[in-house]
């Protein structure tokens, strides 16, 4: 249990201001958040965007709270493309990712997980190879820049509904073998893998090399514990492979009471981690 990290994701608490639910956090017994950008840097100025993120740093270090990381990267602001055929969109798209790298380094370093499915979407009149190997150029060069920056950038594998690049965590990895890269690997998202053919601890032995962040959530996206998922056999297989990355959870809701919401699902997770113990 202990050399499990427990973080939530921030958008969960809505509006709410990031000086009120940091402290719910720490209450709550989680030991880190990860942060959705949009929430937290209005405008992306980048003066404004770095003091910002000093500020949150200390708000966080003043709780005994530790950044996990960034998700949700591409959401805005707007137009934003990392495979578009417009050359000002797609730069646009790599700017803003190296920007939140420098971010991230003003946290001390953290995992910056890629689902973003619109923004990374290969368009109608683009080839699929021609896509990847697009994106495989344009890293190249990202990763030169980042060298240092004590982040790196996560693929996440997301539903064919969502986007038709990256859908399986095997593509996933496939990618990362391309790349070849410690700036770039992959996660695991227990959501996101509910059209794996594979049970999820036979998907996080295949590609545990590479899986450097989880996403905890139940299959329609609620907290875990509020559904029917079984997560045994996952935890049981992160144990035994000793995972020492975070355990993050990621909710499609703006729960009406966050801390009793947060706090009821952290009590099943050590459920879980207790039953793998014993």
């Amino acid at each position: 249990m202990d050399r499990f990290k427990l973080a939530v994701c921030n958008e969960l608490f809505g509006s709410m201001d990031a000086r009120t639910y940091i402290p719910v956090v720490k209450r709550s017994g989680y030991e880190g958040i990860e942060f959705a950008p949009y929430t937290i840097f209005p405008d992306f100025n980048v003066h404004q965007a770095r003091k910002r993120a000093v500020e949150i740093h200390e708000l966080l270090k003043g709780e005994g709270l530790a950044f996990s990381g960034f998700h949700w990267l591409l959401a805005y602001p707007d137009g934003m493309h990392l495979l578009s055929d417009n050359s000002d969109a797609r730069r646009k798209a790599w700017d803003h990712l190296k920007l939140l790298f420098e971010l991230s380094f003003e946290f001390g370093g953290g995992t910056l997980v890629l689902g973003s499915p619109r923004q990374r979407t290969i368009p109608d009149n683009t080839e699929r190879n021609s896509a990847i190997r697009r994106f495989i150029d344009e890293m190249v060069f990202f990763i030169e820049s980042i060298e240092g920056s004590k982040s790196m950038l996560l693929i996440e594998a997301l539903s064919p509904d969502q986007t038709n690049f990256i859908n399986t965590l095997q593509e996933a990895a496939e990618l990362v073998q391309q790349i070849d890269s410690t700036y770039f690997q992959t996660m695991f998202d227990f959501h996101n893998a509910r059209d794996e053919k594979q049970p999820w601890d036979k998907l996080i032995e295949e590609h545990f090399k590479c899986i450097k962040h989880i996403h905890i959530n139940e299959i329609d996206g609620g907290a875990p514990g509020t559904g029917k998922s079984e997560y045994r056999n996952a935890f049981s297989a992160i144990k035994k492979l000793r995972y020492e990355g975070w355990i993050s959870m990621e909710v499609f809701t703006t729960p009406a009471d966050p801390e009793r919401y947060i706090s009821a699902a952290l009590q099943f997770q050590k459920k879980i981690f207790h039953l793998v113990e014993e």
